[in-house]
């Protein structure tokens, strides 16, 4: 089963049919592969002018947070579901939304 296979049966779900999980693999999954698999963004990333050594940019470092928030609001959002509070995980989705300015 493919990734695009498991985020087709989670967009089945109320809580994820807003298409978000699938939104944030297209946008994510190139920078993630890049990371994952030394890309070009990495390597890049530990070059400076005069040594090999880390070299991430504040755009970089944001990019990563932004990324990680997003994964802990889709398992806050999930974990609403399991408990059945969807008064809360809408919530917590609206806010997703906005921080992400999904509209």
């Amino acid at each position: 089963m493919s990734s695009s296979d498991l985020i087709e049966a989670l967009e089945t779900k109320p809580v994820y049919d807003a298409g978000d999980l699938l939104a944030i693999k297209d946008n994510a999954w190139i920078v993630l592969c890049d990371y994952a698999h030394v890309g070009g963004r990495l390597v890049s990333q530990w070059n400076t002018g005069t040594a090999i050594e880390a070299n991430f940019s504040p755009n970089h470092r944001d990019e990563v947070l932004r990324l990680t928030g997003s994964f802990a609001a889709l398992a806050a959002i999930g974990m609403c579901e399991i408990y059945q509070d969807d008064d809360l995980a809408e919530r917590v989705h609206e806010q997703f939304r906005l921080f992400h300015d999904i509209t």
